[in-house]
């Protein structure tokens, strides 16, 4: 109350005479921007293909063929937030699925294949943190490189062919249902609602974000800067083996070349993320609403009749339009914050 009062009588000391409505706006118009689209994305298409868009079936298929790309893109999204890019995690994940299928037809037991399948993902981000925190490299270019490197092991890895050997065990898990759902979708809740829980919850989340929006006060501030970025990458390539594991029980199949197709949605919804709710920050909820308004549009066009590249298309240019649209709301905060300064 005392601070609605206050910036009551400063909008009328100042002169500036911006109404109510405007600072609504301005303020949480942009917040809510992509969820208000997600919703008006499902209404269209459930009046463009009732039939077949807005059905019960519809929305389970929508909500379970987004279960690996989940992890996947909460598992950007964490090294995103203290400020560094891990393009490998596609491959990883692809990998990680080589690697199960791999061991699933030499009858390496189940346990076994699980445990060095993670441990594939934590030596990633290992290797990736030596380069990127140790060395100081370019972490774009030097996840760029593993991302390539990754794909030709994952061709070694297979022979270059599809295999269709993952343990049956993995393929029962990760299909049954739960309320309906593919126990692969509650695994990557749980992970985003862990995740989530570190971001808004506990102090890590914080330090992560201070690191990712200025890492030379965070540097000045104590924080162990080093070991945070390390821990980001590892977590990041953690779950790409994790979503290795989900694509290919999901799938029962892995193909070596597929890395490519799980590469682009998992960046677009993180950015898409940072324009809702916490505004120019990487979060789980934004990256979660993200993905899914993704995937509601594609499949939308797609039931429509509309080609399937079309899916590239969209990803590629919602992606630009996000980094756009976040840069337009720093640039506005930046000139209001300069316009309060000067009255």
């Amino acid at each position: 109350m005392a601070e609605t009062q206050t910036v009551t009588a400063s909008n009328e000391s100042s002169g500036s005479g911006d109404p109510p409505q405007k600072d609504v706006r301005e303020s949480v118009l942009p917040q809510i921007a992509i969820p208000l689209l997600l919703v008006a994305s499902f209404v269209l298409f459930s009046f463009l293909a009732p039939g077949l868009f807005f059905t019960g079936t519809n929305v389970r298929i929508i909500i379970a063929s987004q279960a690996t790309l989940l992890v996947l893109a909460v598992g950007a999204t964490i090294p995103l937030r203290a400020g560094d890019f891990d393009l490998s995690i596609a491959a990883v994940m692809v990998l990680s699925a080589s690697l199960v299928a791999a061991m699933g037809n030499m009858g390496w037991p189940l346990a076994v294949i699980v445990l060095a399948v993670l441990a594939t993902g934590v030596l990633v981000g290992l290797i990736n943190s030596f380069f990127i925190v140790g060395l100081e490299l370019s972490g774009f270019v030097v996840t760029l490189g593993m991302l390539t490197l990754l794909a030709g092991i994952s061709n070694l890895v297979t022979g270059g062919e599809t295999l269709a050997t993952v343990p049956v065990e993995i393929r029962d898990l990760t299909n049954t249902r739960v309320l309906g759902l593919p126990l692969a979708v509650w695994i990557g809740w749980v992970f985003a609602a862990v995740v989530l829980v570190v971001f808004q919850r506990l102090p890590l989340g914080r330090y992560l974000l201070f690191l990712g929006g200025n890492p030379t006060a965070a540097q000045l501030a104590g924080l162990r800067v080093k070991r945070l970025r390390t821990g980001a990458l590892v977590s990041s390539s953690f779950l790409g083996a994790v979503a290795g594991v989900l694509l290919a029980g999901t799938l029962g199949a892995v193909d070596p070349g597929s890395g490519g197709g799980y590469l682009l949605a998992p960046f677009t919804a993180a950015f898409l993320g940072t324009t809702m709710l916490h505004l120019r920050q990487f979060n789980v909820l934004g990256t979660l609403i993200g993905l899914y308004l993704l995937a509601v549009v594609i499949t939308g066009l797609q039931l429509l009749g509309v080609a399937v590249w079309v899916a590239d298309v969209f990803n590629g240019a919602a992606l630009v339009l996000a980094i756009a649209f976040a840069r337009v709301l720093e640039l506005r905060s930046q000139r209001n914050i300069r316009r309060t300064t000067t009255t």
